[in-house]
């Protein structure tokens, strides 16, 4: 009995350790995931080469192990974070990207205390390398081949639907990973607990829809792996002009850590990119209190310049913090109330309304390039 209250200890401990570093929540990748599988993006959809090119009859709704093709790519979504039985893989602290350095998660507060490597290393990691003997499962670039490569031969029926199976849910967990690099607390190194991006982009997809992305949401470079949807080391940190820092021929990755804020990194000294100075435009928006039922303006920094700008209308990059009221009231003290630039739901909602969408584009990319070959 002590045993397993050790045990039990351990994986709450470990669980809220890991639950730190995920990114978007695993319903929101569950919801990208089963979208991207059921339509079609770009010019491809899977449904039809399923069909088309490999004689699947069903598509997207033939069942391998008892579960069809979408719903391993939607639950492939969630377990790259959590397994089936939903004890911690502490995969997540692989699922960081910066691509100013190429480095992953560098633990809490940069200790080192559950660091990671970066998030394209670990997509690109040799067949079966994941973890041991793959007991806690190896999803990586080349072990999700494999089992594509061992699918299309095998001729016993039970052992061909187990690895088109693992297929289709590694494909799940390689798109969770391009997503990740949608958010910017995976792009900045930036360990994130209290409300933030992540939590506000579920209820935000659930109320407006998984986006269809438009050109702009597409990736048009050139692709060699998994990692080149993630990071083309274009962008460096210099100044983000539109071809650099905007444009749909680099890397995920290097769109988000150049043009977003994360919670922790608002003008840190490590991420050039966006800043806030006093050339700053700020405009004001209404937040509605729906505790009090009420409504009352609040100031928010634009982003009108270097790298997106949104078509040239702007996006809200920060909101002023809520002491400007007592600067406007008692101007006095103002001198002793600096301002410090924060995050709100006004702020993640501009976000959203970029970053999803090449979420969306950039995972739907990767399905393309997988099954780009005619058989």
């Amino acid at each position: 009995m002590k045993k397993r209250k050790l045990l039990l200890l351990a994986n709450i401990i470990i669980f809220s350790l890991t639950s730190f570093c995920y990114a978007l929540e695993t319903d929101t990748h569950e919801i990208i995931n089963e979208n991207i599988a059921k339509n079609s993006f770009n010019g491809f959809s899977l449904d039809a080469y399923l069909k088309n090119n490999l004689g699947i009859q069903g598509g997207v709704e033939k069942s391998f192990n008892s579960q069809k093709v979408w719903w391993w790519l939607r639950k492939g979504g969630r377990y790259e974070d959590v397994p089936y039985w939903y004890t911690p893989y502490v995969r997540s602290v692989n699922h960081f990207h910066n691509p100013l350095n190429d480095q992953g998660y560098s633990g809490f507060w940069g200790t080192g205390i559950m660091s990671g490597m970066s998030s394209t290393q670990w997509a690109l990691l040799p067949q079966d390398t994941q973890s041991t003997f793959c007991l806690l499962g190896c999803y990586s670039w080349n072990d999700v081949r494999n089992y594509y490569y061992l699918a299309l031969l095998s001729i016993d029926k039970t052992t061909r639907e187990n690895y088109f199976a693992q297929t289709f849910r590694g494909l799940g967990q390689l798109m969770h990973l391009v997503e990740d690099a949608s958010v910017p607390s995976h792009t900045r190194n930036d360990g994130h607990l209290f409300y933030n991006y992540e939590n506000f982009a579920e209820p935000y997809i659930n109320q407006y829809g998984v986006p269809i992305p438009t050109a702009s949401g597409f990736f048009s470079g050139t692709i060699n792996n998994i990692a080149s949807l993630i990071d083309t080391n274009q962008y460096v940190g210099v100044n983000p002009d539109p071809n650099i820092a905007v444009g749909t021929n680099i890397g995920l990755s290097e769109y988000t850590n150049a043009n977003f804020y994360s919670e922790d990194t608002i003008n840190d000294s490590n991420f050039p990119y966006p800043q806030i100075n006093q050339q700053t435009p700020i405009v004001e928006r209404t937040i509605t209190n729906t505790l009090w039922n009420t409504n009352y303006p609040r100031q928010y920094y634009l982003k009108n310049c270097c790298g997106e700008t949104n078509g040239g209308q702007g996006y809200l990059l920060a909101a002023v913090d809520y002491l400007d009221y007592w600067r406007q009231q008692y101007p006095l003290l103002s001198f002793a109330l600096p301002k410090i630039p924060v995050l709100d739901d006004n702020v993640y909602g501009d976000y959203a309304s970029l970053l999803l969408p090449r979420a969306v584009g950039y995972s739907a990319g990767l399905l393309s390039y997988f099954f780009r070959g005619d058989i």
